[in-house]
Order: C-alpha cells, then sequence, then structure tokens
C-alpha cells in the first residue's frame, strides 16, 4: 500500500488514503474508515484530540488526477498521527501488505489512556484469541491481538504484555503489563479487513512459490483489463480500471460503479512506479508515441497527455457510448481508434486533436464486433474482429452463409478511410444443434511489406490451415488460438497456423519485431499447450496447471501435483482404500485418477463422446468404477482404465450408489432418468437391475442423495431446480412418505450427514441450510447475500463441513461447530467440487479447472514454425491483456492475476499482492542469465516470536541483486535488505528463509530459522 495525501481527490476532512485489496482506508484527525463493498467501518480513537497526520518516508511515485486538476500528489510509506493522547503517537503503516499501526509512546506517557472503537459495525466482538472483529454489509475487519516491545540499554527488544479490555463504555482499552515508563514503548496491533462481495487481502496459505521471470516483473495494484504500451527509453507504462472508493469529484463517487481508470509508468528497470494518474471512465486502450506523450481512451473521449501524465494536451469526444476497443498511432501523430458498438466504426483524428479525418462504419449488424487496429507508415488502417452479417464488406474469401456463425475478417483502409480490401476467413458451418460457431480477431500488427498479422480464438476445427503451419489440427477443447498472416494484396490467406491444446485457448495479443517476427500471447489452461524451448529461450517459470486443491486438514489448500482439467464438476472416492479417487475432467472421453489421496492425477482415455457428468466408486471397493456420460451408463472393472456401456442400469445421470450396511450385495443406484424411476436397486451385486415406483410423479425427478438406516431409506429428491424435498421410504424404496421440503430456490445440492442421516445439509441460493429432523423443518446457518452456494460435503468422520460458495470464486467455509461459526478458507483457485477423505478428519480434497495462464510464443522469421514457446504464472487464473516488443529484444506483457504466488522480482516497484486480482507488469529477455551463485549467512539463526534476525546474501557473477522469501508462507516477514521478523504466533517451529538471484532466478541459497520459546498448543 502507498499513503498519498488527499488534496482534493477525496472526501472532505480526509489528509491521507490508500487502497488496495478491493478497499480503499481514509485517514481523518480523529478516525480510520475502512471502505469497500457496501461498507464502512471507522476505527476512532475515544478521548484522543484530534491530530496533526503527516506522511513519512516519502516515495518517488507521483499521483496525478487530471480532470479534477490535481497532480503531483506526494506518497509515502507510512503516516503518523502527533500526540494523538499525551505523548502518544500513532504511526500507520504495512508489512506485506497487512496494514498495521502502532501506539508510540514516549517516556512517561501512560498508554492506559489508549483506546480503540468500533463504529458502523453491525456486530463487534473480543474474541478468545484476544483481537477484535467487527461485521457490516457482509464484510469484516479483525483487529489483531497487539504486541507491545521496549528495547533495553543494549538496543533488545523485550516484550510487553498488553491486551485489549472491552469496557462498559464499548470501547476497547490498552491494558499493558509492568513495564519500564522511563523508555519508549511500542504497541503494535494489525488489521485485516475482508468482504464476502469483495477482494480479501488475506494471504493464500500454503501457497507454492515458483522461481522469478528473467528480467523484472511487478504487480500494480487492482485488476480491470489493463493496457501495456512502452516507449524508445525503455519505460513500461499500464492502464485499466481500479477501485476507487472513497474518491470523490464535485462531490459525487468518481464512478456509479466505484472505478476509475488509473495509468501508471515504470522505469525501465522495474523498480519505481514513476507516477500513477487517476480519473478516466472505462479506460480501455493506452499508447505512447517517439515523444513520450501519452494517449489514452475509453468511453466517449480520446485524450492526449503530457509525457509526465499530470494534464491533457488536447480532448477529443468519440461519440461513443461504448469504451474504445483498440487504438493506434500513425507516424503523422495522428490517432486511429476502434470503437465496436455501433456497427464497428473506424475513426482517425487528427495530430492536434481538432477533429477526424474520417469516421467510417464496417459493420451492419448488431453481432459485428470490431476489436484491434493496427497503422502502417503510409497511414493506412487495418482492423479485425468477427461478423455474421449478410452483407459485411468483402472483397475476398465466401460470403456469410448464416449458419457458419461470427466470422474472422481483416479489413484494410487507406488515409482517408476508403476500403481498400476486407477479407473474410471461411469455416464451415454446423447443424442447428451444436454450438455456435466463432472465429475472432482479437489484436492485429502490420509488417513494413504490408502483411496484417492477426492472433485470436477459435472454436471452428477447418479453418483453411496451411501446409507449413507450426500446428495444423485443432488443439481441442472450448477453443484455440490461431495465428493468421494476409498477404499484403488482401486477397488470400498467406499462413494460418492453429495455437492452442487441449483446454481453452485464445490469442489476445500480436506484436512484431523490427524484423516483423510475431511474438504472441494469449489465455490457454496449458493442456498440452504447444511448447518448445532451446538454448536462447527465455525463462519462462509456470507455478501450477493442476486443478486440484489439497486440504492440510488444518483448513488450509495449496495446488496439488498434477492434474489437468478444464473443470471437475464430480469426485469420488474408493469407499476401502481411500487413497484411491476419481474425477471428471470437463473434456470428453477423460477420466482422472489419483492413487495418492488427490495429490496426483492421471489422464485415463474413455469412449465417452461427451465429458462425464456422473461418477461412482463400487460401494464395495475395488476396481469397479460407474460413470454416467452422453445420457449412457458406463462400468469399469479396471480402476477406470477400460469402460463398457452398461444399458441394464438406464439412469440417464447417475448421482451416486450406496450398498445395504446388513446384505453387500444390495445396492442401490440413484441420479436422474429420462424413462422412469429416478432410483435402482440391485440384489446380485450390480449384475442386474430393477426400477423402483417413480417417487415424485413428474419428468425428470432426480435423487441427489440417499442414505440407509436399517430397514429405511432417506432420499433427497429435486425436480428441475424448481422443487427439493427430503423422503422416506420403509419399504426398499417402493413406495415413499415425504417428509419436508426446503424453503428456498433454486438449491445446488443436498447431502445427509454420514454419521446421523437425520441431519441434512443443503447448498442454496443465498445460503446454506441444514435440518435436524430429515428435511421435516430447515433452517438457515449460513447467509450468503446474493451469492449461491454451489456445493456442501459433510465430513464422513464427522466434526465438519465444507461448502463450496461460487462468488467467492477462491474460497470454501468451514464450520467445525455443526454450522453455528463458519470460517472461509482461501484455496487459490475456483472450486466446483469438493470430496471428504475418510481417512483423516477435516481433510478435503477440491476440485476446479486448471488455472489460465498467459503464454509467450515466437514464431520464426518465415512463420512457419515456433522458435519457442511455453505458459508462465502462478497457481491461479492469469490474463495477458497486453504485449509490446522493443529494438533490445524484450518482450513486455501486461495483465492480471488472481496468484498470490505469481512470480515477482524482488527488485520489484510492488512485490505485495494486491488482493483477490492485480495488475502485473513484467519484462522477459530473451538472453541467458550469467552463471551466478549464492550463499546465505548466517546459514542457521533461532529467533523468537516477533523478534528479528537479519540475514546476508554474497552472490557471485551478475550484479548481485537478491529478492528475499520465507517458506512457509506467512511464517514471518522478510525485507528487502534481508532483516526477517518471526511472526508473533507461528504455526510451526521451523521457518525457511531464502535469497534468489534477480538475474537467474534458478540459483538461491536457503538459511534455517528455528523458533524459539513457543507456548505448548
Amino acid at each position: 500500500m502507498i499513503f498519498e495525501e488527499n488534496r482534493g481527490q477525496a472526501e472532505g476532512g480526509v489528509q491521507f488514503l490508500t487502497r488496495g485489496a478491493g478497499r480503499t482506508i481514509l485517514f481523518q484527525p480523529d478516525r480510520m474508515q475502512f471502505l469497500g463493498a457496501g461498507a464502512r467501518i471507522a476505527l476512532t480513537f475515544p478521548g484522543a484530540s484530534p491530530s496533526r497526520i503527516t506522511g513519512e518516508q516519502r516515495l518517488p511515485t507521483r499521483f496525478h488526477y487530471p480532470s479534477r486538476g490535481v497532480k503531483n500528489v506526494q506518497t509515502f510509506a507510512s503516516i503518523r498521527y502527533h500526540e494523538l493522547y499525551p505523548g502518544i503517537d500513532v504511526v500507520v503503516h504495512t508489512t506485506q501488505g497487512v496494514l498495521e499501526y502502532d501506539f508510540v509512546a514516549r517516556p512517561g506517557a501512560d498508554l492506559r489512556q489508549a483506546a480503540v472503537r468500533v463504529d458502523g459495525a453491525e456486530k463487534v466482538e473480543l474474541e478468545q484469541d484476544g483481537s477484535i472483529r467487527a461485521a457490516a454489509a457482509g464484510s469484516w475487519m479483525r483487529q489483531h491481538r497487539p504486541v507491545a516491545y521496549q528495547e533495553d540499554a543494549h538496543g533488545t527488544r523485550v516484550r510487553v504484555a498488553v491486551r485489549y479490555e472491552r469496557r462498559s463504555d464499548g470501547c476497547f482499552h490498552l491494558a499493558p503489563g509492568d513495564y519500564d515508563t522511563g523508555r519508549p514503548l511500542v504497541v503494535d496491533p494489525v488489521i485485516s479487513f475482508s468482504t464476502l462481495l469483495g477482494p480479501s487481502g488475506e494471504s493464500s496459505a500454503g501457497s507454492v512459490f515458483a522461481p522469478e521471470p528473467t528480467d523484472w516483473q511487478s504487480f500494480l495494484g487492482r485488476k480491470r483489463f489493463p493496457a501495456v504500451a512502452i516507449d524508445t527509453n525503455g519505460y513500461s507504462y499500464i492502464a485499466g480500471t481500479v477501485d476507487a472508493v472513497g474518491l470523490m469529484i464535485n462531490g459525487l463517487p468518481a464512478e456509479p460503479d466505484g472505478k476509475t481508470g488509473m495509468l501508471c509508468k515504470v522505469s525501465p528497470s522495474g523498480d519505481k512506479v514513476e507516477f500513477c494518474s487517476f480519473g478516466w471512465l472505462d479506460l480501455s486502450a493506452l499508447k505512447v508515441d517517439g515523444r513520450g506523450q501519452i494517449y489514452v481512451s475509453g468511453t466517449g473521449y480520446l485524450e492526449k497527455l503530457t509525457p509526465d501524465g499530470s494534464e491533457a494536451i488536447w480532448r477529443f469526444p468519440t461519440g461513443s457510448e461504448a469504451p474504445t476497443s483498440d487504438m493506434a498511432l500513425g507516424s503523422d501523430e495522428s490517432v486511429v481508434i476502434a470503437v465496436s458498438s455501433p456497427n464497428c466504426r473506424v475513426i482517425r483524428v487528427r495530430a492536434d486533436g481538432s477533429g477526424a479525418i474520417y469516421s467510417t462504419t464496417l459493420g451492419n449488424g448488431p453481432d459485428d464486433a470490431l476489436i484491434a487496429v493496427a497503422v502502417d507508415p503510409e497511414g493506412n488502417a487495418y482492423a479485425t474482429g468477427s461478423t455474421q452479417s449478410f452483407h459485411f464488406p468483402r472483397t475476398a474469401g465466401p460470403a456469410w452463409t448464416g449458419q457458419d456463425g461470427r466470422r474472422l475478417y481483416v479489413t484494410k483502409l487507406d488515409a482517408g478511410g476508403s476500403l481498400v480490401y476486407s477479407l473474410l476467413v471461411p469455416q464451415s458451418a454446423r447443424a442447428p444443434d451444436d454450438p455456435p460457431l466463432f472465429t475472432v480477431g482479437e489484436s492485429i500488427a502490420v509488417d513494413s511489406n504490408g502483411t496484417a498479422v492477426v492472433t485470436g480464438r477459435t472454436n471452428a476445427t477447418d479453418l483453411p490451415v496451411t501446409a507449413d503451419a507450426p500446428q495444423a489440427p485443432y488443439g481441442g477443447g472450448e477453443s484455440d488460438g490461431f495465428v493468421l498472416k494476409v498477404k499484403p494484396d488482401g486477397t488470400e490467406v498467406q499462413s494460418l497456423t492453429y495455437l492452442g491444446g487441449q483446454g481453452r485457448e485464445a490469442g489476445t495479443f500480436v506484436a512484431l519485431d523490427a524484423q516483423g517476427q510475431a511474438y504472441l500471447t494469449g489465455q490457454s489452461q496449458c493442456i498440452a499447450f504447444p511448447t518448445k524451448t532451446d538454448g536462447s529461450s527465455p525463462d519462462l517459470p509456470l507455478g501450477s496447471v493442476s486443478a486440484f486443491f489439497s486440504g492440510s486438514g488444518d483448513g488450509s489448500y495449496a495446488r496439488a501435483g498434477s492434474g489437468l482439467a478444464q473443470r471437475v464438476e464430480v469426485m469420488a472416492v474408493d469407499p476401502v482404500d481411500a487413497k484411491i479417487m476419481y474425477a471428471t475432467s470437463g473434456l470428453p472421453g477423460q477420466i482422472l485418477r489419483s492413487t495418492d489421496a488427490g495429490m496426483n492425477w492421471e489422464t485415463l482415455a474413455a469412449p465417452f463422446e461427451a465429458s462425464a457428468d456422473g461418477l461412482v466408486a463400487d460401494p464395495n471397493g475395488g476396481p469397479v468404477v460407474w460413470a454416467s456420460a452422453g445420457g449412457r451408463i458406463w462400468r469399469s472393472g479396471d480402476s477406470g482404465t477400460n469402460w463398457t456401456e452398461f444399458p441394464a442400469l438406464p439412469l440417464s445421470v447417475l448421482k451416486g450408489m450406496k450398498k445395504d450396511p446388513s446384505n453387500p450385495m444390495v445396492r442401490y443406484a440413484y441420479g436422474t432418468s429420462k424413462l422412469s424411476s429416478p432410483l435402482y436397486r440391485s440384489s446380485d451385486g450390480g449384475t442386474t437391475w430393477s426400477a423402483r415406483p417413480q417417487s415424485c410423479q413428474r419428468l425428470l425427478c432426480t435423487i441427489l442423495d440417499l442414505v440407509l438406516e436399517g430397514s429405511n431409506l432417506y432420499a433427497a429428491h429435486t425436480i428441475g431446480d424448481i422443487f427439493w424435498y427430503v423422503a422416506l421410504s420403509r419399504d426398499e424404496g417402493m413406495g415413499w412418505i415425504p417428509l419436508g421440503s426446503l424453503p428456498t430456490t433454486p438449491v445446488s445440492n443436498i447431502r445427509f450427514e454420514p454419521l446421523n442421516p437425520h441431519v441434512v445439509w443443503a447448498a442454496a441460493y443465498g445460503g446454506v441450510w441444514k435440518s435436524e429432523n430429515s428435511g421435516a423443518s430447515w433452517s438457515k446457518v449460513k447467509a450468503l447475500g446474493y451469492m449461491t452456494a454451489v456445493a456442501v460435503e459433510p465430513h464422513p468422520l464427522g466434526g465438519s463441513v465444507t461448502v463450496a460458495v461460487k462468488d467467492f470464486v477462491d474460497h470454501v467455509l468451514e464450520s467445525t461447530d455443526g454450522g453455528a461459526s463458519w470460517d472461509e478458507r482461501n484455496t487459490g483457485g475456483p472450486v466446483s467440487a469438493l470430496l471428504a477423505d475418510g481417512t483423516s478428519p477435516r481433510r478435503y480434497v477440491l476440485g476446479g479447472a486448471s488455472p489460465f495462464h498467459p503464454y509467450l510464443t515466437k514464431l520464426t522469421a518465415d512463420g512457419t514454425g515456433l522458435a519457442y514457446s511455453g505458459c508462465f504464472g502462478g497457481s491461479s487464473d492469469e490474463v495477458p491483456s497486453g504485449l509490446a516488443v522493443d529494438g533490445a529484444g524484450h518482450v513486455y506483457i501486461g495483465g492480471f492475476t488472481a496468484s498470490h504466488d505469481f512470480p515477482v522480482t524482488g527488485s520489484a516497484a510492488q512485490t505485495e499482492f494486491g488482493g483477490r486480482s492485480a495488475f502485473f507488469l513484467m519484462r522477459i529477455s530473451e538472453q541467458a542469465p550469467p552463471d551466478i551463485g549464492v550463499q546465505v549467512s548466517p546459514q542457521s539463526a533461532s529467533v523468537a516470536p516477533g523478534e528479528w534476525q537479519q540475514f546476508e546474501a554474497t552472490v557471485e557473477g551478475g550484479s548481485g541483486a537478491v529478492s528475499w522469501s520465507v517458506r512457509p508462507a506467512g511464517a514471518g516477514t522478510i525485507s528487502s535488505s534481508g532483516l526477517y521478523r518471526a511472526p508473533r504466533d507461528p504455526d510451526g517451529s521451523q521457518v525457511t528463509v531464502i535469497a534468489t538471484s534477480v538475474e537467474d532466478p534458478q540459483k538461491a541459497a536457503a538459511a534455517t530459522v528455528s523458533l524459539t520459546g513457543l507456548e505448548p498448543r
């Protein structure tokens, strides 16, 4: 976080503010206000005098707000409240993105006069661990248990006992133990602030830290589709939309949705943000010319800024209510902008911004899209996107037929806006019941010969790929990227290749170097993505491609070692050997299997023409596995290696299979049937099956869960997603007695408590429900506002229940007290399936999707091969949204990431993650790093909780720069100079401190820290 002075960009009375992790914090003389996702919680200081606030540790970054006439706002690393109480200051700062404030009591000051109060919260509690927790509007703020210390005559820190004491006035007073009143005393509370509706500032537990990239890489705050540019001096620029909570314009919020445009300039080495400017609507396009002048565009405007970003040179109204799709600069400083709506409009603006040279439309239908433009030295404009119009301008390629979906076009206009050519790329029509076809151009560049190069996304498997294409066949999955070159005269395709794997891919940006070689980036799940490396390839570290999250049993999760899946919807475990697990992959003809309790997964081939939607391990355990796919039931007798269709069980979707505890040959299969009953019974171990009478008297009735208690069967029924109820059968499913229905819709799923079938859990829109009387009555045990609980799984050993929530994205909820209280657990990625490990209490394995990562691909000079290609990123989703190449062969990529472990160099301008997602900006070099060696001293140290230890790094070769990190994540903090601070309340007794070379991230050295003086847990 950076603290900025308020010079008119925030509401009156605010002296400083900081933004990050989906919130804004306003600092006023008598309070701190936390704003985010509808919550406004204030931390005040009862009995204090309104204080003068000053900034400390001035930073080089400047902030500008051009639209408000505010520029050169100073920024600081910390701020100080002076004499808040007599002899007591408050210093506010951050450590690894977490807000802290210190009560600094000078000699003779009485710390007992200091207190805090929480205003604006619906509920405020002093928890058993000594922390203060406040909740409001689905958000919460926690002020952790304070820590106090003094320094003795030798400079050694001595701990002082301190706690919060809540008094009858509702305030929390500091209650210190004995201390030396003749020496300064520091009390150090830590604040964390989160919201269930917005980003969380909590760190990801158990993250696996990936190697760092070749050059430099930095987080730059919160995301929204950032654009990237570079100038001739090596400075890089990133622009997009960020949270603007607390920013005001003429007394009104900066944006109706609490967002504002942000433009930042970063030094060539990536270690400093020169400035950030704020204040545009839907900032979506960015360019920098040869003189360092900056061009930004968004909804309704094109603006040219001075090189320092502090003021506008001119502003041109585009007249559009839609954001600018793309922008290109001509050699004469004229600007071509693309606006997709309405009717794919291309506008060329004069160099002085005084008006348009031309404004023309390409499309004539509501489904036509203009996404990208480029300009050649003669001022000709090139455009691409997609069309579904019969009358879209066309000079080459077959006309649109109406059944061939969204078609790719490449169009060239001359300097006056007249049509030169317009090529439509052919693709075959599909049957009416097939998914709609699309081929969309996302980015375009043009070389010195007038050859247009386009990348984009497609699900068409029969594009006219050329004979020398690096990838001739469609990769598979939902979509592929592609690279297209059009002959300079626009008469035909010069070259076309797919670029994708078996997941979902999209090419998003193409850039050309001075020799016309193409560099490409896009988004991929990295499932069989084309990869090539050689001795000159840049280092492209990839953190994880696994779709699974392994729980440790204490509520923390990390990506599993392997397991590629487009999306896991169903998981199953062998009831006898819990280390054997199965999962759907989301791709046709694939099943995943793990033999080590979900840590690693292998892909098994299956004859399914559709992706599996049901998966069950046989109730007796062993090699028999059942699946449903394409409306049919399949059986494997060898743990999923081979499959045969099993028509004797005519369920269309298999939800589960349970055996009779008194007779293992008797079992029940349940799910959805298009023919008759959703329940079938077998008395011969699953060889033959008989339907039980239809229980709900409706078509497409589904039994979602079933449990046997003696001779009784309890079943959770649903009819579509409209009506849900629990029913009881006392005669092996022949007759049913409705027990009660859930008083809410829609419901995602229902699960019986394994140890007590009378307890039923339901995941639903808006919350989690529980019944303790077999469904006769229900109570909501967790409200989720507008979010949807999509899966609920009580642990088979009892003691916990875990819920996946759709809108959390990377979180699940866990209750260990029957739903009375819930903890939010970070997973590091989206979750769509839960599986409880029956051999380990509280341990769950979660299924999601293989994360989306950026890729970087360079084509050979003739375009017929890959010079290099590979994915990179952390352990969660990333989206590239900008690409540039400079004259020195450096490649710049910008975008946003949800990975807490996205690889960041230690010298980067910002190394702290910005919340649930953050901008990133990186530079990659093709040159190999120098031969480097790293050593750390001391190699081992003993440190008490909360205390400090200085480490030194010695580097042989290179510049000597290192980045510092600690493992496990959250086990203390370490500064850029190697000063380590142990956690105040550690989870373990040993920590590893790591120094990694900035120039060669493969070279690192570690030291071991033993934490001493721990109290028994």
